[in-house]
């Protein structure tokens, strides 16, 4: 008698599809996208750059040479990488790159900080944003900035911001962002 007429199915069926796309609703606000897709450069031709979030498989593909191109990495093993990426998988930081016929080109990290101020909002910080020496020059930087601050956006941020040299300042500024205050750092270790 309860399945007589399929009314109490349907309506079993339909409060659990609903109850899974709110849960997929909801995970989505919580995770980034795997990839973004940015235009390759400002004259609006169409073409567009695919960025992912960093892999596995890009330990072979020099990820670690591009990032030694900013800053001292070490020495990080294979293990080593292949265990910090597990260690971030889940966030806050976020690692994405442009990759072209196997070689990495590209490269930028969000990181995502959750704020009481802003109604408990969150704020993005953009880190370690490198473009190989080959590619300098191909709007690559303002590709993965882009990026980024899609991410950031759909992540639900209210501002993103990040650390810079003097001399990139402009670089920032065709990117979209203001310079504000200024940067205070002490190291621990070199």
């Amino acid at each position: 008698m309860y399945f007589q007429g399929g009314g109490s199915i349907r309506f079993a069926a339909g409060f659990i599809a609903g109850l899974l796309l709110r849960e997929t609703a909801t995970r989505k606000t919580r995770r980034p996208p795997r990839s973004v897709l940015v235009p390759a450069n400002k004259n609006d031709d169409g073409q567009m750059i695919l960025v992912r979030q960093l892999q596995p498989g890009d330990w072979d593909k020099g990820f670690l040479d591009l990032l030694g191109q900013l800053t001292t990495v070490g020495d990080v093993t294979k293990e080593t990488f292949l265990a910090r990426l597990t260690e971030i998988k889940g966030g806050p930081e976020f690692v994405f790159v442009v990759e072209e016929h196997g070689v990495l080109l590209a490269s930028g990290t969000v990181v995502l900080e959750r704020k009481f101020a802003r109604d408990a909002g969150m704020c993005a910080h953009i880190e370690d944003v490198v473009v190989d020496v080959s590619c300098r020059g191909r709007g690559m930087g303002l590709v993965v900035i882009t990026a980024l601050m899609k991410v950031a956006e759909r992540m639900g941020c209210y501002k993103v911001i990040l650390d810079c040299a003097e001399a990139n300042q402009g670089f920032y500024v065709k990117c979209g962002l203001a310079r504000k205050e200024c940067q205070m750092v002490k190291y621990f270790k070199d």
